[in-house]
Order: C-alpha cells, then sequence, then structure tokens
C-alpha cells in the first residue's frame, strides 16, 4: 500500500512539471508552446504556419529608435537563426519635406473691394516600412532618407540578454534583393543563406515563422529556443 502511495505522488509530480512552466520558462505539452508570463512582453507583428494567428499588424508602426524585434523560425535549419533579435538603434524616419498651399477669395462690395490670401503648410515625412522590409524586401535603404544598415542603424543579436547588453553582435549582413525579406544572407560571422522571409513563393523563404515587438520591460529575459 505505501508503494502504492509513493508511485501515485511520483505520477502526480511528473505531470504538474510537464505541464506547467518552470521559472518562467516554456514548456510543451504534447507539441504545443505553453504561454508564459515573458510571452506578454512581446506583441506578434505576423506570423506564418505553425506561429500563424493573433498578430497586431498595426504595430508595425510603433517600430522606432530603442525597439527590439524578434524572429522565432521554427522551419530553419541553422539554430543561429531559430531565434534573432534585431534592436534599432536610429530613428526609421527619413527626410522631411515642407509643401504649401495658397488659396486667395476676393470680395466685393459697393464700396470697395479685399483680397484675403491663406496658406496652409503641410510637413511629411517618410519613415520605413518595417512590415515591407523584413518579410519582402529587406533593403539597406528601404525609404527615402532613412536606411537601414547594420552597425550604424541596427544590430541582430542571438539573446535578447545580448541585445540589452550589446552584447556579442551579428557581424555580417547584405541586402537589397527585391522579394527576399529579413535577414537575407546576414548570419553571426559571415553569410548565411536560405533562412529568410519572403512574401514571394518564387522566392523560397521559410514556411514556419513569427515576428514579434518587444512592448514592456520588467527585467524579464527570453534568450533560449525551446
Amino acid at each position: 500500500m505505501k508503494k502504492t502511495k509513493q508511485k501515485a505522488y511520483v505520477y502526480l509530480f511528473m505531470m504538474i512539471f510537464l505541464v506547467y512552466p518552470i521559472n518562467g520558462r516554456i514548456s510543451r505539452v504534447k507539441g504545443k508552446r505553453q504561454s508564459t508570463t515573458t510571452d506578454l512582453l512581446w506583441a506578434k507583428l505576423y506570423g506564418r504556419g505553425s506561429l500563424e494567428g493573433d498578430a497586431q499588424p498595426e504595430l508595425w508602426a510603433k517600430i522606432d529608435e530603442g525597439s527590439y524585434i524578434k524572429r522565432i523560425c521554427e522551419s530553419c535549419s541553422k539554430r543561429s537563426h531559430q531565434l534573432i533579435i534585431y534592436k534599432r538603434l536610429t530613428t526609421p524616419k527619413g527626410e522631411t519635406t515642407e509643401t504649401s498651399s495658397t488659396t486667395t477669395k476676393t470680395t466685393t462690395t459697393k464700396t470697395m473691394t479685399s483680397t484675403a490670401t491663406t496658406t496652409i503648410a503641410t510637413v511629411n515625412t517618410t519613415t520605413i516600412d518595417f512590415s515591407k522590409l523584413f518579410l519582402s524586401d529587406w533593403f539597406k535603404k528601404p525609404s527615402s532618407g532613412a536606411e537601414n544598415v547594420i552597425e550604424i542603424d541596427f544590430d541582430l543579436y542571438s539573446t535578447f540578454d545580448d541585445a540589452k547588453n550589446n552584447l556579442r553582435p551579428w557581424l555580417f549582413c547584405n541586402y537589397d534583393h527585391a522579394g527576399i525579406g529579413f535577414p537575407r544572407d546576414c548570419g553571426p560571422t559571415g553569410a548565411s543563406g536560405h533562412e529568410w522571409s519572403s512574401m514571394n513563393p518564387k522566392r523560397g523563404g521559410e514556411t514556419d515563422f513569427a515576428y514579434y515587438l518587444y512592448v514592456e520591460d520588467e527585467g524579464e529575459d527570453e534568450d533560449e529556443v525551446e
């Protein structure tokens, strides 16, 4: 009887360990990814394949200097590309142009004629379309005056902890192949191809990936690919 109770306790403990995340990390039950407190710090921008659904595409427009974008890629064959952190170093806003329009209104009465002129100035600032940049056109200069150059405008890292502490940034990136998105052939130490995102079937690309924007800082890290 005593041995039977011991086996029951062991079985119960094993079930708790499998079902619930430990220390905020990710656990898996029957192959499904479980949500953790850390997951709440990242808002999904886009997902495909096994990571499709529950995206907030309007948040692409919120990316600015200091933002962190994470790509998780479950179909990537290289471990180095299964989790990448993009850290934006400069403003994504480009050239600012000012245009003005003038309207003239003439009023005539029995005794006099008066003319009023009104000028309206409009300021237009270009900015990077990050959805297009990451999903289809990973370009060095994606919009007028706004650039996307490694070690100047952004850095890439293999963990979020490294990104926050500016440790071990990736050393290589290339760009400017229409239809091929992030990260083209960028790699930790040199070129590493065929791990990119693409919206064009003719360009190949990964099948199971998602992009996330870091939306809150509560001292949590998510550095591992499970």
